[in-house]
């Protein structure tokens, strides 16, 4: 069966792996994910308790565990110098006034082999716009996801757009274009880039650290001139010590930390901690993408969502009205296969309109244009007054 980027799920990954050595032309995008990295269970616990509760230091972390301080850090200091984790601080989209929520995904022709510069582009044509927070590239297929102020500014054309041929991504069979607008208004975020799925720990719901912030009230966000300074500082640089990050902004330190505080508890900032999958051991990024059948009461639809977003070690899950995509990890192509089983199930129960969608890449052979970075999106709802 062959999936939405045009990769069989019966593929081997010796072929994924030649096919991501030809698109990075000729070595691997990620040397290292050739590896699978074995983690100590103190390892294991130490990373699921960051990803779980990114915004503790070391001291209340330890005591959450029942570890030492120092064991604690000791752990943080090694996993951070193998390039397992790193730290992210998230903005609320609604809080800055975005009201789409766009994720674009394709495949590439197979039909004209392209060097590595013009693979990129040809599979990649709109990694730079302006509200573009997540994207990457595979050998066979492109995923961009992204915040807007409304739909006239999101890629892809109208809202609903469905595939397309003869695009940049490519030309002739298998190549095509999907576009996906949830408005914000009406999504529900089941994860929202919670990792601890990957590790074996529970998957976030809506309301717990996992899920995406969300602003306390109705209205966007007002800001004062340092508010907006600050905000944009902490994303742009999430890792820099208080003292240089004022420093930075000319801020004092004081004022940094007030006004931390005060966009953390609006709901307008939140730490996370994003994970490496190829470091841990996962090959293969998957985006599962399913519409229910129109009628359903809501109570059956709520089950059914929670059946499909449930069978996916997924980082990033929202549902806006019928539709439900899950983004998630897997460790080889037959987990993708039998993580579509809920979703086949849901099908043959006539809860589903059509098959579900999915687009696969190999890890090994994808390129990461934009990880996690929400720098160009802020930037562009703060208004273009911010600069570097």
């Amino acid at each position: 069966m062959t999936t939405a980027a045009g990769t069989n799920t019966n593929t081997t990954m010796a072929e994924a792996r030649a096919a991501g050595r030809t698109a990075a032309g000729g070595r691997s995008a990620h040397p290292s994910s050739v590896l699978e990295t074995a983690l100590t269970p103190r390892e294991r616990a130490t990373l699921l308790g960051l990803v779980r509760n990114p915004g503790l230091n070391d001291r209340a972390l330890a005591k959450s565990l029942g570890a030492r301080p120092s064991t604690v850090t000791a752990t943080r200091n090694r996993l951070r110098s193998r390039g397992l984790f790193a730290r992210r601080v998230v903005p609320s989209l609604r809080g800055l006034c975005a009201g789409v929520l766009s994720v674009c995904y394709g495949s590439a022709s197979r039909e004209r082999p392209r060097g590595p510069a013009g693979a990129t582009r040809a599979a990649f044509p709109r990694s730079e716009g302006y509200g573009t927070f997540f994207s990457l590239s595979g050998p066979g297929g492109w995923l961009e996801v992204g915040a807007y102020r409304d739909y006239g500014d999101a890629p892809h054309g109208p809202a609903g757009a469905g595939p397309g041929r003869g695009t940049d991504q490519g030309e002739g069979p298998g190549a095509f274009a999907t576009c996906r607008h949830f408005p914000l208004e009406v999504v529900e975020v089941h994860n929202f880039f919670d990792y601890s799925a990957l590790l074996g720990g529970p998957s976030g719901a809506r309301g717990d650290p996992g899920a995406m912030p969300a602003p306390a009230w109705g209205g966007p966000a007002r800001l004062s001139p340092t508010e907006q300074l600050v905000l944009y500082g902490l994303v742009r640089e999430p890792g820099r010590p208080d003292v240089a990050a004022a420093e930075m902004l000319g801020v004092s330190r004081q004022s940094l930390s007030r006004v931390r505080r005060s966009l953390v508890g609006r709901g307008l900032l939140a730490h996370r901690v994003i994970l490496r999958p190829e470091r841990l051991g996962f090959e293969v990024l998957a985006l599962l993408h399913v519409r229910l059948a129109a009628g359903l009461a809501p109570a059956a639809r709520r089950a059914a969502l929670g059946r499909i977003s449930g069978s996916v070690p997924g980082f990033f899950a929202v549902s806006a009205g019928p539709e439900c995509l899950v983004l998630g990890a897997h460790r080889r192509f037959s987990d993708v296969e039998r993580s579509r089983g809920a979703a086949r199930e849901l099908g043959r129960a006539g809860l589903l309109e059509g098959p579900p969608s999915v687009l696969v890449l190999a890890l090994e052979g994808t390129a990461l244009s934009r990880d996690h970075d929400f720098v160009p999106f802020v930037k562009a709802m703060l208004g273009q007054d911010i600069e570097d």
